[in-house]
């Protein structure tokens, strides 16, 4: 079962510069485009994609929700195949945007505006 906490956890899904095995909160997924997986770990990401994880999981402790991974393909997502090709393209230049970024220097200087 993977335990994802809502208190502690500030991504629910992320991607990697490598391939690597995953772990057990965060299992290792592969979409057949590369760009649907960003996608989709942008969609993990949001309030909605992370209240998919609460609701597709059993709740036995405060803060918790543990799924199993044969559930991961029950989350609820936005239809990435939908979109236009002008939003592909909108989307992948946020995400190029953010990417190379060190994710606590972002925390950093937000936190402190």
């Amino acid at each position: 079962m993977l335990a994802f906490g809502f208190g502690s956890q500030r991504l629910a899904a992320y991607l990697t510069p490598r391939p690597v095995i995953g772990g057990r909160a965060w299992p290792r997924f592969i979409c057949n485009d590369n760009l649907c997986e960003i996608l989709l770990v942008l969609w993990m990401n949001t309030t909605f994609g992370m209240f998919s994880f609460w609701c597709a999981g059993s709740r036995q402790q405060n803060g918790r929700s543990a799924i199993t991974i044969t559930r991961l393909p029950s989350l609820e997502v936005f239809g990435v195949r939908q979109l236009s090709d002008r939003q592909y393209k909108v989307t992948k230049a946020i995400f190029d945007k953010f990417s190379h970024q060190d994710f606590c220097q972002l925390r950093t200087r937000t936190e402190t505006k």
